[in-house]
């Protein structure tokens, strides 16, 4: 019997597989800040510890450094040392189709939230076309690639939890905001609004109660223990650097 239900993230898997062997593959890794990612995981790969001071410079290690990048920088590193380039745009592959399949859920859910079908034959084509802007403007060998989908599917599952709150949502609301303040830690603000603009949401409508504000809480304490501390979540708020760059 044809399921139209599981058709559809089928469809959409093959299709994103597609266009994402169709793209350029150089775009992944044409970005100067990769080489500073390399640098820094390399170093604390070799060193056994999160990098807390500039590397590279004229300060003889004295300048101090916010880590807020080093969950991605530990992963590229030694996977650019196992397989090279490839190993860059085999992350950069994996992080799209994450985003595009992140992205086609968020409008199924949004689409369910307004009353309408969740399937929609454009819903598609409009990912791919955004996601294809996404790839060749702004997907280079940086945090982003994964904290972008990381975050996308985050909103999905808070909105799969306002829906219908159920413990596999809180679990992955907790799981992804524990992810990004890992991966890229300056964009954990986002994760933080996101939850204070559901808390506020289910207060105003009176669902407010112990339950979803102990999930609200436990998504905020997830992203505390993170490599770069309380700075590591305001890096963004008053400037950063990268190591590498912080004899300038």
């Amino acid at each position: 019997m044809y399921n139209k239900k599981a058709a559809y993230p089928l469809a959409g898997g093959l299709l994103a597989t597609a266009a994402i062997l169709l793209m350029r593959p150089d775009y992944s890794y044409n970005d100067p800040d990769t080489f500073w990612h390399l640098e820094v995981g390399r170093y604390m790969l070799e060193h056994g510890k999160i990098l807390y001071h500039a590397i590279h410079t004229f300060y003889d290690d004295r300048l101090p450094y916010i880590p807020h990048e080093a969950g991605f920088q530990l992963l590229l590193a030694p996977l650019y040392q196992w397989l090279g380039w490839p190993g860059l745009y085999l992350l950069t592959g994996l992080c799209l189709f994450a985003l595009i399949m992140g992205l086609l859920r968020l409008g199924q859910v949004s689409r369910r939230e307004l009353g309408l079908e969740e399937g929609h034959v454009l819903l598609l084509p409009f990912v791919l076309l955004i996601s294809c802007w996404i790839y060749y403007n702004y997907f280079k060998g940086r945090p982003q690639i994964m904290s972008s989908p990381l975050i996308v599917w985050f909103f999905i599952a808070l909105r799969e939890y306002q829906l219908k709150p159920q413990a596999g949502y809180a679990a992955a609301m907790v799981a992804f905001s524990w992810a990004v303040a890992s991966v890229h830690t300056g964009v954990w603000l986002v994760i933080a609004v996101f939850t204070g603009m559901a808390a506020l949401e289910s207060l105003l409508a009176r669902q407010l109660d112990w339950k979803r504000t102990a999930v609200f809480l436990l998504v905020l304490l997830a992203g505390l223990p993170n490599p770069g501390g309380s700075e590591g979540t305001a890096v963004h708020l008053h400037g950063d650097a990268e190591p590498l760059q912080s004899a300038d």
